[in-house]
């Protein structure tokens, strides 16, 4: 499933020692992404037809909103050291 590469791609990411302000950005965007993507499977009606469980993408939009908070101090960390430079 994308949703899950993605979800691991912007994990990666956030935690490297050294993230620019363009990287911590697009991780936000990404992770948005990956919460939409993860909701919408969730709204289907027809999950355990299709082989997807319910309780496993909710897991993933909690984990999901989890990064992209983290994402959020670590975007106002690199916009203040970017700016300081």
């Amino acid at each position: 499933m994308p949703g899950v590469a993605m979800q691991k791609f912007s994990a990666s990411t956030l935690q490297k020692a050294k993230r620019i302000e363009d990287e911590v950005r697009a991780t936000v965007a990404e992770l948005q992404n990956v919460v939409r993507v993860f909701s919408q499977f969730f709204a289907t009606s027809n999950l355990h037809i299709h082989g997807f469980d319910g309780e496993k993408i909710d897991t993933h939009v909690g984990y999901c909103n989890h990064l992209l908070s983290v994402a959020k101090v670590h975007l106002e960390a690199a916009e203040r050291e970017e700016q300081q430079v």
